[in-house]
């Protein structure tokens, strides 16, 4: 029998749904991601560490769950889909994401439109949000403005000590984030986020535009131009993306390099740095 659960978000919006995987409270800040795949990678990507995720693709599940596609022990704590598929068929499945789901303590509520819920999110900007069995609760005060330096203080600590041992550095993702702000940078909150397969990015060097896959709430405000030199941008928002550093050997980009063809390709990345390095590229 399927359970009622609700989604309430901290600016008063109330959604009924149906519950699956784990039969859990919880609460968190909540966001969109835009991929059409990649479920599974997104509940264990530590970049969703305590969040709610919004998949804005209307049907998850179809495929199950396998035992290559988990990132870490950490992720989401919530998942907010439009149709749940619990009937899975996929030659590596080995479950369903219900039951994946409840393995790691996730709370999902299915049954939501999803294109209403993203359009209050992109508005109002990413909020504090519960999934419950019951409607009539408060929202516990999350706060969801912290300074990135006061969240991230022992890994822009760590990134100081690459830095100080004079080793190049190559550093995607968040690390983008740690190099920037250990080297002056201004590092501040996005009103929504950089998170799915299908961000555009633009070469400022040569005015290539590469689709790349990011999951981020943070981006980098500025860099002093004596430190480094900004290499890509976010087509849809300007934000910086790479950064080429002037004053140590260190190259960094907001998204993972990806060794798939077309629009995608930005593994020469992991060429350019070896370069730095002074290695022969084979």
């Amino acid at each position: 029998m399927n359970k009622k659960a609700w989604l309430i978000l901290s600016d008063g919006t109330k959604l009924e749904g149906i519950s699956f995987g784990a039969e859990t409270e919880v609460t968190g800040e909540i966001v969109f991601a835009t991929n059409m795949t990649g479920f599974q990678e997104s509940l264990t990507d530590p970049n969703f560490r305590g969040q709610i995720l919004v998949q804005t693709f209307p049907l998850v599940g179809n495929v199950g769950v396998n035992q290559e596609n988990i990132m870490s022990e950490s992720g989401a704590c919530g998942l907010v889909v439009r149709e749940y598929c619990d009937q899975p068929s996929n030659f590596r499945e080995v479950g369903t994401l219900s039951e994946f789901m409840k393995q790691r303590g996730i709370a999902g509520i299915s049954g939501i439109d999803t294109r209403r819920l993203t359009r209050i999110l992109r508005e109002g900007g990413e909020m504090t949000a519960v999934i419950s069995a019951s409607p009539e609760i408060e929202i516990p005060l999350v706060n969801t403005n912290c300074e990135f330096t006061e969240i991230y203080s022992a890994e822009i600590a760590e990134m100081k000590k690459r830095i100080d041992s004079k080793q190049p550095i190559f550093a995607v993702e968040q690390e983008h984030l740690f190099l920037a702000a250990a080297m002056g940078g201004e590092i501040y909150k996005l009103p929504n986020g950089h998170r799915g397969c299908n961000q555009p990015v633009k070469d400022l060097r040569n005015g290539n535009v590469y689709v790349t896959k990011q999951a981020h709430g943070y981006a980098v405000r500025s860099i002093p131009a004596d430190v480094g030199e900004v290499i890509f941008e976010n087509v849809n928002d300007k934000t910086i993306e790479g950064i080429k550093y002037k004053s140590i050997s260190a190259l960094s980009v907001q998204f993972m390099p990806s060794e798939n063809g077309g629009g995608r390709n930005t593994l020469f990345l992991q060429e350019e740095f070896k370069t730095m390095k002074g290695e022969i590229c084979r």
